[in-house]
């Protein structure tokens, strides 16, 4: 977490708050959060989401670029995509 704090204080102030406030809200609210933000900023919400993807990149590299220097350039994996169960289909 110390990473991810340190790489988000690296950020542009405009790249921080975006990706702060778009993960501020779950569920419903999330939604209705996340078209209130797209058009505070002029942007459609296919924009917005293309905007957080590449600040999340940009953390995520900025993060496994920390660990490796903190266990001398080992491989650093992300962990797999979590998947979600389709409706009405066997959640696996």
């Amino acid at each position: 977490m110390e990473y991810l704090r340190e790489c988000l204080r690296g950020l542009p102030k405009e790249s921080r708050e975006l990706i702060i406030e778009y993960y501020l809200e779950e569920g419903r609210a999330k939604i209705e959060d996340r078209k209130a933000l797209a058009e505070k900023l002029g942007i459609s919400l296919n924009a917005l989401f293309s905007r957080a993807k590449r600040i999340r990149d940009r953390l995520e590299q900025c993060v496994t670029r920390r660990l490796k220097r903190k266990f001398g350039g080992a491989s650093v994996q992300r962990p797999p995509a979590r998947k979600t169960p389709q409706p009405g289909g066997d959640p696996q």
